[in-house]
């Protein structure tokens, strides 16, 4: 149990820090998109394209300089939403934007649970719904694939990156949708997860 309720409270932090991104995504320019806020450092960079840089300069910086930058994303997540202190012997200050988030997934939680897995899949018939018609098809269908909807739009916007074509993985054609038969064979789906060439 006690390693159960760990990964219940690590999972349900997980989700806060999910919201307090959703919540903070509404505002017209996104805060980890920009620099110049109170929790920026001074080598916060909003150009941070060190993958591009090739003995060339962006920004008025050279490669070098750029190497000690740091991104705008990277500090949103370590000096607003974490607000890391210097070690563990300096405590830090209470979160309380992160808090609020947390208690609202725990409230959520609780209500997603509250009835029980009982009240969550498809509806039952009762003895007293006998004499009523049946529910339709789509209110007993329907409800389970909705969640798959949103995962597959995404999973097909995370294909369609420009970036993921220029990755140089050995394995990423195996995974695509479109080389299924390569994936039925032992060797080429052994490949990639092995390390070997």
């Amino acid at each position: 149990m006690v390693i159960v309720f760990y990964c219940n409270t690590y999972y349900i932090m997980v989700l806060a820090w999910a919201f307090y991104y959703l919540v903070k995504s509404f505002s017209a320019t996104l805060p980890w998109a920009t620099c110049g806020h109170a929790w920026n450092s001074p080598d916060c960079v909003e150009i941070f394209r060190h993958e591009d840089c090739a003995n060339a300069s962006l920004a008025n910086l050279t490669c070098d300089q750029l190497a000690d930058r740091r991104s705008p994303v990277i500090e949103f997540w370590e000096n607003k939403v974490l607000r890391l202190s210097g070690g563990l012997e300096v405590p830090g200050a209470l979160n309380w934007e992160v808090t609020l988030c947390l208690l609202a997934c725990w409230v959520l939680v609780y209500f997603c649970i509250w009835k029980g897995v009982k009240s969550t899949g498809k509806p039952r018939l009762e003895l007293r719904d006998l004499g009523r018609a049946p529910p339709s098809p789509a209110c007993l269908f329907l409800p389970p694939v909705i969640p798959y909807v949103p995962f597959a739009s995404t999973f097909q916007g995370g294909r369609s990156l420009p970036a993921l074509r220029r990755v140089r993985c050995p394995g990423r054609q195996f995974r695509a949708v479109r080389h299924l038969v390569r994936v039925s064979r032992l060797s080429a789906s052994i490949r990639p997860c092995s390390g070997w060439t």
